[in-house]
């Protein structure tokens, strides 16, 4: 587990009044398992942006920021790798997550909205991908690319 980023969010949860609350070991688990099922990413693979299908997205250095657009305005679950932590969080909305994740260093990260019918990721390299009822925003909200 990567402490640094578990402190990172402890801390930034603490000054934004201790929102978060943590889903226990049992019921991570099985949001995770839901999500692998349904976004491909096949027997016994972990659910990360790495091994997940049926996505679309685009590179956006603050597209972090879009998480209401495309997740909705009610709560979300807020997530890590499973390597940084199998701990799956929720909080009171997609607005409060953008907050606390502005004031964070960057780091890979997943919220879906908590019927896991939506779906956004935020890799290691500033790209978005979102999935499932988030797909449809993405004709929207995705930047046209340079000719």
């Amino acid at each position: 587990m990567n402490l640094r980023i578990i402190d990172e969010i402890a801390d930034a949860d603490a000054r934004a009044g201790n929102c978060l609350r943590a889903l226990s070991l049992e019921e991570s688990k099985k949001v995770r398992n839901e999500l692998a099922a349904r976004y491909g990413c096949g027997d016994g693979q972990p659910f990360t942006y790495q091994t997940i299908s049926g996505t679309d997205g685009f590179r956006s250095n603050d597209g972090w920021r879009l998480i209401p657009e495309f997740i909705g305005t009610g709560e979300v679950l807020f997530f890590l790798n499973p390597d940084q932590t199998l701990t799956v969080w929720r909080c009171p909305s997609a607005k409060w997550l953008t907050e606390l994740l502005a004031d964070c260093f960057g780091f890979p990260f997943y919220a879906a909205s908590t019927d896991l019918e939506s779906l956004f990721c935020f890799d290691d390299h500033d790209c978005v991908l979102v999935g499932g009822r988030a797909l449809a925003q993405i004709a929207i909200l995705k930047p046209p690319t340079p000719d």
